[in-house]
């Protein structure tokens, strides 16, 4: 059964969004923006530093399931035959 035209350009526009929030996230994990240590005061900075390190390691899991996401929908829209 051929796929409504409509649905496929909502698909190749999800797709684009998709990419778009990958990138970003990808971006967003290799640099995240940081404070540096002399702005803060005694052990606040571990902490900071630490939660940090967290929050990059959690920006890369969702790249990488944005990454898998976007496979998927990839080949779901090979498979309509576009």
């Amino acid at each position: 059964m051929p796929i409504d035209p409509l649905e496929l350009q909502l698909l190749r526009d999800r797709i684009v969004r998709l990419h778009g929030l990958q990138q970003h996230a990808l971006a967003r994990a290799a640099h995240p923006p940081r404070i540096g240590p002399e702005a803060w005061r005694g052990p606040a900075y571990r902490a900071y530093s630490l939660a940090a390190d967290e929050l990059q390691s959690r920006l890369r899991a969702v790249a990488e399931e944005l990454t898998r996401t976007l496979q998927l929908a990839r080949t779901e829209l090979a498979r309509v035959g576009v």
